[in-house]
């Protein structure tokens, strides 16, 4: 809806999307949602970008969540309850979260838009907040258990969990990080590689290795969170092409 004038107010506010001149009146302007002050065709680039920045927001949560508190409570919550010894050290999780999550978290604010992005409906404000419980779902119930059971792997095949968090329900062959300028994002891989090496970096040095209380990774051990990663990447995979074929279906229902 647009307009500009007093009577429009109304109208104003009860759209999806009211859009104000930005010669309007003060009460259209103030019960609209947007102020146009240039052409009708930046409408449709600011809801373009406004639906960008609420997705790559969710994506760099739902990223962070699994790693960054499910998996690593449950391993302290034992340890604590039950007297189980810790998988991993508090000081080693401060290492995941801050160094290999981080720059791989940051890269999913420049993600471009999926495909779809414009064709979905406009969601509901007092429904769809920024985290639902689809997004619980989905951060906890499924990677997150997923990776509580593998901690040890964690460091390393988040990496896949990050591929696999740049789509909400399209394809990763139907979004390719590289070579596609519509959908690539430069900045993805070179995080990967960064949170690789901080792994080196804190498994490979002597002086840190006593420090942190660290040992070398032998070369077989390094396939085994590479193919758990694979795994996560088909189901995942599985979850979004049971969103796209069966929209009104189960999973389409619980799909952050």
């Amino acid at each position: 809806m647009t307009g500009g004038g007093v009577n429009d107010a109304p109208s104003l506010k009860a759209a999806d999307i009211g859009t104000a001149m930005g010669s309007g009146s003060d009460i259209a302007i103030e019960a609209a949602d947007m102020v146009l002050l240039d052409s009708f065709a930046g409408i449709v680039e600011a809801v373009k970008f406004g639906r960008l920045v609420y997705d790559n927001l969710k994506k760099t949560i739902v990223y962070l969540l699994p790693a960054g508190s499910f998996s690593e409570l449950w391993p302290v919550a034992t340890n604590v309850a039950f007297g189980i010894p810790q998988i991993l050290s508090s000081f080693l999780m401060i290492i995941i979260c801050c160094f290999t999550n981080c720059a791989a978290a940051i890269t999913l604010a420049y993600e471009k838009p999926e495909a779809v992005l414009l064709l979905r409906p406009p969601r509901n404000p007092k429904k769809d907040r920024l985290v639902d419980t689809k997004l619980m779902f989905h951060a906890y119930c499924l990677v997150g258990m997923f990776q509580c059971f593998l901690s040890f792997t964690m460091a390393f095949w988040q990496l896949f969990n990050l591929l696999a968090t740049r789509t909400r329900r399209l394809s990763l062959f139907q979004q390719p990080p590289i070579f596609n300028k519509e959908t690539q994002n430069l900045l993805l891989f070179p995080a990967m590689v960064f949170a690789i090496v901080i792994v080196f970096i804190f498994c490979y040095i002597p002086s840190l290795q006593k420090t942190i209380d660290t040992t070398q990774v032998s070369l077989e051990h390094w396939f085994i969170p590479a193919a758990y990663g694979v795994g996560l990447l088909i189901l995942d995979e599985g979850r979004k092409y049971a969103v796209r074929t069966c929209p009104k279906g189960f999973f389409a229902h619980i799909a952050w």
